[in-house]
């Protein structure tokens, strides 16, 4: 299963409907050319993490980043690539 939750911010508690699938959570939006910090991102999956195991819980951009420029979708990547290694540490 694939939520878009950068952009709209959904009530997480919906990935509790989705007890045996694997979800990738887009927590970098495509639609903006701020950077989400790795603070901010790693907050998201946290929250996300009250509701699903982490083993089925994937980072991902919100719907692919063609649309953005290289330097912009790699600096998201790199914030977003750091929030969840920050958390597989923990």
């Amino acid at each position: 299963m694939s939520i878009e939750d950068a952009h709209c911010l959904n009530d997480l508690s919906l990935l509790e409907n989705f007890r045996r699938s694997a979800v990738i959570l887009g927590v970098v939006t495509i639609a903006s050319s701020r950077i989400e910090t790795s603070e901010y991102i790693q907050q998201r999956l946290e929250l996300a993490l009250r509701h699903i195991d982490a083993e089925r819980l994937l980072a991902a951009p919100d719907c692919g980043l063609m649309m953005l420029g290289r330097e912009l979708a790699m600096a998201k990547l790199d914030n977003m690539c750091r929030a969840a290694h920050s958390i597989v540490k923990s």
